[in-house]
This record gives structure tokens, C-alpha cells and sequence, in this order.
């Protein structure tokens, strides 16, 4: 007779990631930082000189809404503002990999507008179709 719990006479296993909560995904802070060195790695030319920062908000407001970052193309500097990338827009996510997108979406936005490309040009050939 197999236990409620069991699968096949088998315990049931814990999943891999069990225990990591909500640090599933990564913390803010570690999704941008994944992002830019993504971004740096595909683009090794254009990005060598790349660095970023979290602030927590803009100290100022352009046309009445907060900026999600800002592109220092002297310096080679994306910042990227936490409180409104996570509290004023894309009001329902769902779960932590969507949480995940959205963040990675304005390091993109931020990178490409460094660079003065489209965010989708910076996708890697292999994501497009």
C-alpha cells in the first residue's frame, strides 16, 4: 500500500529550487545586473565600457511621470529606478517570471537608448524569428 504523499511506492522529491522563496527569480537588483552583463556579453564592442547603478527613484519629473532610468552615454551609466519600475507600471504581474521580464524590459530600454538602438535590435539573432 503506497503512502498519500508517495508517487510509485516512491517519496515525493522537493523541487530544486525549494527554499529559495522569493529569490526564485533573482532580486531586483540581481535581474539588472544579469541583464546588463547579458546585454554586455552580446554586444562586447559596443558594451566593454558598460556600467549601471540602482536608485531608488528620479529626483525629478519629466512631462508629469517618473522616469524608469536614465542612459548616461558620457559615462557609459544605465540607472534604473526601482520604485517606479516595480510599483508604476504593469500594475498586475502575476508571478516572480513575470516580475522578471518586466524589470529586464526597461534595462533594455535603458541600454538600447545608451546605444541609440531599438531595445529589439539588441536581441541576440537566436531569440528572433
Amino acid at each position: 500500500m503506497r503512502s498519500r504523499g508517495s508517487r510509485h511506492g516512491r517519496p515525493l522529491r522537493n523541487f530544486v529550487l525549494a527554499g529559495l522563496g522569493r529569490r526564485a527569480y533573482g532580486s531586483f537588483a540581481d535581474v539588472v545586473a544579469e541583464t546588463c552583463e547579458f546585454l554586455r556579453e552580446e554586444w562586447p564592442e559596443d558594451l566593454a565600457r558598460l556600467s549601471w547603478r540602482i536608485a531608488d527613484a528620479p529626483t525629478d519629473v519629466i512631462d508629469g511621470k517618473l522616469p524608469r532610468w536614465f542612459a548616461d552615454t558620457r559615462n557609459m551609466r544605465v540607472t534604473i529606478y526601482r520604485i517606479p519600475v516595480q510599483r508604476q507600471t504593469h500594475l498586475r504581474r502575476p508571478d516572480a517570471l513575470d516580475e522578471r521580464f518586466h524589470t529586464e524590459q526597461f534595462v533594455f530600454f535603458a541600454v538600447g537608448e545608451l546605444l541609440g538602438k531599438d531595445p529589439w535590435d539588441l536581441m541576440p539573432e537566436r531569440f528572433k524569428d
